[in-house]
């Protein structure tokens, strides 16, 4: 685990656009970085959706054949098992 120090900082309530292009400087974007040039293998986040989705997408890439970004959200249960569960 490395840690890498980032002095901006992405609030949620920000224009994920504008998020992305002036604050380059954030974790988010820092990380999405080290993906984008191998130095990660993936990015897990709690910050801002629509600037993950941003970033993502101007940033990262896209994959071949995905036409638009996935959102999973991981949902506890009675079990905790991560499944949906309804009953």
């Amino acid at each position: 685990i490395e840690i890498v120090n980032a002095d901006d900082v992405i609030e949620t309530g920000e224009p994920p656009v504008m998020a992305i292009r002036r604050k380059k400087e954030s974790s988010l974007v820092k990380a999405m970085y080290m993906v984008k040039n191998k130095e990660a293998d993936a990015f897990v986040s709690a910050g801002s959706s629509g600037a993950i989705l941003v970033g993502g997408q101007t940033i990262v890439g896209r994959l071949r054949g995905v036409d638009r970004p996935p959102m999973a959200a991981l949902i506890p249960t009675i079990h905790l098992y991560g499944k949906c569960s309804w009953n």
